[in-house]
């Protein structure tokens, strides 16, 4: 968790400003749920290895005291911090669908908490910002995703991304058309998610020690190394799960791709990737994850399709399909990219030491118009080292200085 300075406020109030502007122009419609869930909510073993990282919230007064006594560490939690926006949405869904409209575009940004080992780009305490489509079970919900977050994605500078697309389904006729065991796809999929960081030979290297045979391992590896050498990746993925059922499902992810790159006219780059896996365990279609060239080996954006989790609150499957732009990592490119350009609408009005409260009160009377209109102004003392204070005021935006004096009043 981290204090948060000036520059970098004014940067994530832009960027938030843009976001609320660009995900409205699609009908996006903001909400907001509670920082803290029922701690069941949060561990219905469809969050991946973020359910391992939730900070629990120890029951009180009279209701902790009977439960110490349990022995039972989980009897002592009733509560905990939501790790991310998806399942709060769901339960709000859930309660509220008859209120809302059908098909509901919701868009929600605040923070969440992970007891996660902090590092570059990661924080225990983070701010998320997910848009998601509950209701409509065609692509035209991912396609609408997408779209929105290219166009957000545009106007904070960093429009030429890349979409890696995959489909769940995809993942489940590969592992079944390469020979693994139906009970072992989930940690198969573990494995596969690894790619990126330990390489083709290390996922087959880990599968083998987990246990899975030689000969699956090995189809897997072919399958693999044809698809990244593949120059039309649809034709390949066609080809090989040619007998898996799948040519309904390669035909929607052919349609989101063309809605896509209609959309941005080749300012984002969308491309099928049947290595993608994503860990979150509630998902069950098409899967998505944006990265930026200046953000190496991370991604900034990722969603997918989870058509079952607002059946956990309600008792009826709803479609539903979200995209998560990781907020903290897309103002942490702004920030080193920033080079604030000073604005004349901002204003520094420094008085000299020796004006009264009563005048510097006069100043700040005298200067609301300008306010009112819609300009920033500053009052404040005149620094003994007027250069250094003209630089630090430049640096944070303001384009003009006006000196007040005693006798200018």
């Amino acid at each position: 968790m981290k204090d948060i300075l000036p520059a970098e406020m004014r940067l994530r109030n832009e960027v938030l400003d843009t976001m609320r502007e660009a995900y409205r122009s699609f009908g996006f419609e903001q909400i907001e749920t509670p920082c803290m869930e029922r701690i069941d909510n949060l561990s219905c073993n469809q969050g991946g290895d973020n359910e391992k990282l939730v900070f629990k919230i120890l029951k009180r007064g009279e209701k902790l005291k009977s439960a110490s006594g349990g022995g039972d560490a989980s009897d002592l939690v009733d509560l905990g911090m939501r790790y991310d926006l998806t399942v709060p949405l769901s339960r709000f869904h859930a309660k509220n669908a008859q209120l809302l409209p059908s098909p509901f575009k919701a868009m929600q940004i605040g923070p969440v908490w992970r007891a996660d080992k902090p590092q570059d780009g990661r924080f225990r305490q983070f701010y998320q910002a997910d848009i998601d489509v509950i209701g409509d079970p065609s692509v035209n919900a991912e396609i609408e995703l997408l779209c929105a977050t290219s166009s957000f994605l545009g106007k904070v500078g960093l429009g030429s991304s890349m979409i890696r697309i995959n489909d769940r389904r995809l993942l489940v006729a590969l592992a079944r058309a390469c020979g693994f065991e139906e009970q072992s796809f989930a940690e198969v999929f573990v494995s596969m998610d690894k790619l990126d960081k330990i390489g083709l030979d290390g996922v087959c290297e880990e599968l083998v020690r987990c246990g899975h045979g030689e000969k699956s391992v090995a189809a897997y590896r072919e399958a693999l190394s044809s698809f990244s050498k593949a120059d039309d990746k649809l034709a390949c993925c066609r080809a090989l799960l040619a007998e898996a059922g799948a040519e309904d499902v390669l035909s929607d992810l052919e349609d989101v791709i063309a809605g896509v790159e209609l959309f941005s006219e080749g300012e984002t780059v969308p491309r099928l990737d049947l290595s993608l896996v994503r860990g979150m365990g509630y998902y069950t279609g098409t899967i998505f994850e944006v990265e930026s060239a200046e953000f190496e080996g991370m991604s900034i954006a990722g969603g997918g399709r989870y058509d079952k989790m607002v059946g956990r609150f309600s008792g009826r499957d709803v479609a539903a399909c979200g995209f998560s732009v990781g907020f903290e990592r897309i103002v942490k490119i702004l920030l080193e990219k920033a080079c604030a350009e000073p604005s004349e609408d901002a204003i520094a009005v420094l008085y000299d030491k020796s004006l009264s409260p009563l005048e510097v009160s006069r100043l700040q009377a005298e200067w609301q118009k300008a306010r009112d209109e819609g300009k920033t102004v500053s009052v404040q003392k005149k620094a003994r080292n007027f250069n250094h204070q003209q630089e630090q005021l430049a640096e944070r935006g303001f384009g003009r200085i006006v000196v007040v004096n005693k006798g200018d009043l």
